[in-house]
């Protein structure tokens, strides 16, 4: 067999990774996940750009969203009920 050598380029990644179009996939996925959730428990989505990628956080803001969260696990179903 012959030996394949994979280099990665770093530089491709990273313009990947910042790109707008990518932005607004994980901002959509992130508006899914935040739709799946009960809303009046208190969640909510935070998005934004760091000097490596792009992300979107659903989080729990009170503390009965939190142990409902705790009690249910909803923010990992609901992550996995918005795959593409």
């Amino acid at each position: 067999m012959a030996k394949v050598k994979f280099e990665l380029n770093r530089d491709g990644v990273f313009e990947l990774l910042n790109n707008a179009e990518i932005k607004s996939i994980i901002d959509g996925l992130g508006s899914r996940v935040l739709n799946s959730v009960p809303q009046e428990k208190g969640y909510s989505l935070e998005t934004g750009n760091t000097t490596q990628r792009c992300f979107a956080r659903v989080q729990a803001d009170t503390y009965e969203a939190g142990f409902y969260n705790k009690k249910t696990n909803c923010l990992v179903k609901a992550l996995g009920s918005a795959k593409l």
